[in-house]
């Protein structure tokens, strides 16, 4: 059968109201450049593969992968499907909207209804990784798609009728802020005026939270005034009752400037804002850390942190230790030990900031409860207590 030219089929395209005709328009794009590039096609599922988790699995095309856009699936409709026998892999495209509730769930239930035998797997492509919903199998920004393409351009040996729309779509990218990051990008130029204002609203949400009567006292660590500063906005609890207060510190932090103290700017470029649980320790106790009697108490509460976010029950918290991050330069020798979970999974349902309170507090008191009344938590400070009885340096 002749392929269909992109001018004819574009010219079927309409503009649905109430939806975004960029994620639309350039959904039909892609679709039609991977349907009329059988090498494309194959070097883009490729590249999927790679990245596609153990138990969803693909098997490799065995022949022409038919691509299709508006699909119906069991009364859902994902933006674009690849099917090839024994598998179908599900896209969901977004520009700057929301995924709605439940979206890729309902997509999920639909595959697993009318193809309950074959290969499956979710695609989810976005502008920006803070719109990433952790329920995908895959999730890509449209400047992944952009390296996809450039790369391939590069590597492959592309049909001559296919090279100069393939450039053209990067071209289309690049117009709607799609491609690579640039340092003044059309994304932060569109929501700079908005954003302006989060550092209020944050501190105003944990300055709701601080009324939590459990944040008080968490096991000998009592609330501190020194909480935002220096690029993070939040809580710190700290050993009042100690000679040395920060030993250790513990604070909740959302860091809106990585750069400014913590040495970690690199962590955020182009990840969303996230919860930060950090583990600080006074400039007299950074030198013990290294010694016989607190290295192995030291290493034993770090791996304690770490199997924390192996639990089911603490999902979406990530252990991240500075002081092993090989691209921290220089490092912060205060800031060691971090927990992070996205902030809006969690805060995502609430209007109010008294709400967004609410579920932070929801999502952060069984954590921080848990370290600080576990033996491992313990033990740390019992060492910590003893190493530092000798020591005489100014906190």
């Amino acid at each position: 059968m002749e392929r269909e030219g992109l001018l004819v089929h574009l010219r079927s395209y309409r503009p649905r109201e109430g939806r975004d005709s960029l994620e639309n328009f350039v959904t039909e794009v892609f679709r039609w450049l991977l349907a009329n590039d059988d090498i494309f096609s194959e070097y883009f599922i490729e590249y999927l593969q790679e990245r596609i988790p153990e138990g969803h699995r693909l098997t490799s095309p065995s022949g022409n992968i038919r691509w299709s856009s508006q699909f119906s699936l069991n009364g859902v409709r994902p933006d674009m499907v690849a099917q090839w026998p024994g598998n179908i892999l599900i896209f969901e495209h977004k520009v700057d909207a929301s995924l709605a509730h439940e979206q890729l769930k309902n997509y999920i239930k639909g595959a697993e209804k009318e193809y309950p035998d074959i290969c499956r797997a979710i695609v989810l492509i976005v502008r920006h990784r803070a719109q990433f919903s952790g329920e995908a199998d895959i999730e890509l920004c449209w400047s992944d798609v952009y390296q996809i393409v450039d790369q391939y351009l590069d590597k492959k040996k592309p049909p001559v009728n296919t090279v100069d729309y393939l450039k053209d779509f990067l071209a289309l990218l690049d117009h709607e802020g799609l491609g690579l990051p640039t340092p003044v990008s059309a994304f932060a130029l569109q929501y700079y005026n908005e954003t302006q204002s989060l550092p209020k609203h944050l501190q105003s949400m944990y300055s709701v939270l601080k009324q939590y009567e459990w944040t008080g006292n968490l096991n000998g660590h009592t609330l501190s005034d020194n909480g935002s500063r220096d690029g993070r906005i939040g809580v710190l609890w700290d050993r009042s009752s100690k000679k040395y207060k920060w030993s250790p510190a513990i604070g909740l932090y959302c860091i809106v400037d990585g750069g400014m103290d913590h040495s970690i700017d690199h962590r955020l470029q182009g990840e969303e804002v996230k919860l930060s649980i950090i583990f600080s320790f006074t400039r007299p106790l950074q030198a013990e850390l290294d010694k016989p009697l607190l290295a192995e108490a030291y290493k034993l509460f770090s791996l304690y942190l770490g199997s924390l976010a192996d639990k089911e029950h603490h999902a979406g918290w990530l252990f991240y230790d500075h002081m092993e991050d090989s691209e921290a330069k220089p490092k912060n020798l205060f800031h060691r030990l971090y927990l992070e979970a996205p902030l809006w999974p969690i805060i995502c349902n609430k209007k109010e900031i008294q709400d967004q309170a609410a579920a932070v507090s929801l999502a952060v008191k069984p954590v921080l409860e848990e370290i600080v009344d576990s033996s491992e938590f313990a033990a740390f400070t019992s060492s910590i207590d003893k190493a530092l009885e000798t020591v005489t340096e100014p906190e």
